[in-house]
């Protein structure tokens, strides 16, 4: 196989290839999310799912089975969590359904049951991960031993995991779906979990009422609100069932600074480098970002208030956010470049909006970093503006052919997607040697490892996909 490096630099080259004299076909390319121009003349199996050669039917079988790795559930820490990871689905879905057949009211508008069923199509797809209710679940054991906490009924007794954390659990699987709709609404997507995202169905479904089209984003935002409302009171319930409410106020805490680095991605580069990044290098605060965008409420939250809730130590909590934070941050540097990498209709929003609009992703800041002094970073600027001054801000035109070409050449010749997987892998290694200040024979060393594996499972399989991409794209 050939390595990222070279494969990335072929599959970017193929992006701007237009041979003269020969016919053209669309293909698909997962690895801009766009589609490219290939000439017909290249062999069929290449672009076009025929006849595949021979000798790449064992390089099909890699590519399915690392796509099976990047969109399948992760392997569970324990398998004891599959039971309570059940209950906890079964009381998100009865808050859902109680929204759906027990409304506020009884004036009721038949949209508001699309939408309610649109989360729980979301909820109930086979690709969610619920990382977030595992964790809880983890740091619930903190104290365990190894060979006996990968049994979550120790503890507590014959009853199993005590309800107080699987309905902590349920409250924020509840939170990420909440999240989940504001993100699509704000991205404009078109899919979620390979389903169509709450206000995409609340503009189809609502023309026949008489709906706006904009009023489908206001709806949405409305049901993520409520949604918000239900996790919080299932995460209070969960609190006041354990006898502790410092869990509630620590997520509560990190959703403000969740908020924040939200807000921050949006506004984009240019604003944020007109404040000189504090008076440093721009890469000096690119693990803050990465980490308030989504990695500390992914990883740090779940895992912190499980152990609160089961009265863990100030040194064991702080050691496991020492992990959080930076097996956090390696989880959104891999998102980021998953956004770019894997097709549309997967990730339910055009490849390159994140470079469009400057979203403050990983790829840009090393872009940045290596190539800020160029000429190919003055004409991303001069992208950007013609961007803002054409095409009514951005918010809704994607990028010409030419243009995703031109980002595609940028991202090879500056090495920025291997050096992005490298900047992943790096905080991996710092997460895992955390793992050695906990006891090796307790269940939260334990767990942990286990899902630093998880994610180094997740970037190789990424990476696997972009190279057999790329060598289709030969």
């Amino acid at each position: 196989m050939l390595s990222v490096q070279a494969t990335w630099s072929r599959a970017a080259a193929r992006h701007g290839l237009r041979a003269a004299g020969h016919k053209t076909v669309r293909a698909k390319s997962t690895l801009s999310g766009a589609r490219f121009f290939a000439p017909r003349s290249a062999a069929p199996w290449a672009h076009r799912g025929q006849h595949k050669a021979p000798h790449s039917v064992i390089a099909e079988h890699e590519k399915h089975a690392a796509r099976v790795r990047l969109r399948g559930r992760p392997r569970l820490w324990s398998p004891a969590v599959h039971e309570p990871l059940t209950r906890v689905n079964s009381l998100v879905d009865n808050t859902l359904s109680e929204l759906r057949s027990e409304p506020p009211t009884q004036l009721t508008p038949e949209l508001w049951d699309v939408c309610i069923d649109a989360v729980i199509d979301i909820h109930n797809a086979s690709s969610k991960q619920l990382v977030r209710p595992q964790l809880v679940f983890l740091g619930g054991s903190w104290d365990q031993p190894a060979n006996v906490g990968l049994d979550l009924s120790v503890l507590s007794g014959e009853s199993g995991v005590p309800a107080g954390l699987e309905m902590f659990a349920a409250g924020l699987e509840l939170q990420h779906l909440f999240m989940m709709v504001h993100d699509d609404v704000i991205d404009n997507a078109t899919r979620r979990r390979g389903l169509p995202p709450v206000h995409l169905s609340a503009r189809v479904h609502g023309r026949e009422w008489g709906v706006r089209p904009l009023a489908s984003y206001h709806l949405a935002t409305i049901i993520g609100d409520v949604l918000y409302t239900k996790a919080i009171a299932l995460m209070h319930s969960g609190c006041e069932e354990a006898g502790s409410h410092s869990a509630l106020a620590s997520v509560l805490q990190d959703g403000v600074r969740t908020g924040f680095g939200q807000f921050v991605d949006i506004v984009g580069w240019t604003a944020l480098q007109s404040r000189g990044f504090a008076g440093g290098n721009a890469m000096d605060v690119v693990d803050a970002l990465l980490l308030d965008k989504s990695g500390r409420t992914t990883m740090c939250s779940p895992l912190l208030a499980g152990m609160q809730l089961q009265g863990a130590d100030a040194e064991s909590m702080a050691v496991a956010e020492e992990w959080g934070c930076q097996a956090g941050i390696a989880l959104q540097a891999i998102d980021d470049v998953a956004d770019l990498v894997v097709e549309q209709g997967t990730i339910g929003k055009d490849s390159f909006q994140d470079f469009r609009d400057q979203r403050l992703t990983l790829l840009l800041f090393l872009l940045w970093d290596r190539a800020g002094d160029t000429d190919d970073w003055s004409e991303l600027q001069a992208l950007w503006r013609g961007v803002a001054s054409t095409r009514g801000g951005g918010d809704t035109s994607a990028l010409l052919p030419h243009e995703r070409r031109s980002i595609m050449h940028m991202l090879e010749r500056h090495g920025v997607i291997p050096a992005a997987f490298d900047f992943a892998r790096s905080r991996l290694d710092r997460a895992e040697a955390v793992l050695d200040k906990l006891p090796s024979d307790k269940t939260l060393c334990a767990g942990l490892g286990r899902f630093t594996n998880g994610i180094r499972s997740q970037a190789s399989a990424l990476e696997t996909v972009i190279a057999h991409e790329a060598e289709e794209a030969l």
